[in-house]
């Protein structure tokens, strides 16, 4: 059932009423139904998705903690579909979106860490129209570039470290957003966190 915007009460009515057995939403739902009263209900139904965005690991526990839920994560573009997922009988690693789905590739340059390049067949051909951004969206090799940074764990679980375009460079360093806000959200006065950067004064110390 679609509701017309989200609200943490009526998407636990109506779950309840329809005996819902699946829901899919993003992060910003799912922090907000762990922060609801009501978070213990979601335990009626079978399975839990999120995505495209990360899912802080701290709202994935909760989850788990007040629901029972292991929230399964995955991972996709409008341009590719889904390429990464969770597994649905096997772990589900908090703070990753998973391994690559059978058929589709995930790669990215050589490193600890890099910009995330998928193919396979679920990747879209081109921008309508619009030869100069599809040839910038792919590299020479025909991997798509998705503009997303990350990293595999040692399990070969995709971990999404930010966007390229978010990418904080302060004395020297490179900052990902997400890295702070994960470490910001583990206190339990905070329930949203978003960090962007912001200039400054050259030599100045904050």
């Amino acid at each position: 059932m679609l509701l017309p915007r989200f609200e943490a009460d009526a998407v636990l009515d109506v779950a309840r009423d329809h005996r819902a057995t699946l829901f899919f939403g993003v992060p910003t739902m799912y922090t907000r139904l762990a922060a609801s009263p009501r978070a213990a209900e979601l335990g009626r139904l079978r399975l839990c998705v999120s995505g495209p965005a990360p899912l802080p690991p701290t709202v994935f526990e909760r989850l788990a903690e007040r629901a029972g839920q292991r929230v399964l994560e995955r991972y996709g573009m409008t341009e590719t579909i889904m390429n990464v997922s969770n597994p649905h009988d096997g772990e589900r690693r908090p703070g990753t979106v998973g391994c690559p789905c059978p058929g589709s590739s995930c790669a990215w340059p050589a490193g600890d860490q890099g910009e995330v390049l998928l193919r396979g067949p679920n990747v879209f051909s081109g921008y309508w129209g619009n030869p100069a951004a599809t040839a910038e969206a792919f590299d020479g090799d025909g991997w798509f570039r998705t503009g997303d940074l990350g990293s595999f764990d040692e399990r070969g679980y995709l971990r999404i470290e930010g966007r390229s375009k978010e990418l904080i460079i302060t004395g020297g360093y490179n900052v990902h957003p997400r890295e702070v806000e994960e470490r910001l959200l583990e206190h339990p006065g905070l329930a949203e966190v978003a960090v962007v950067g912001t200039p400054r004064r050259r030599g100045a110390s904050r």
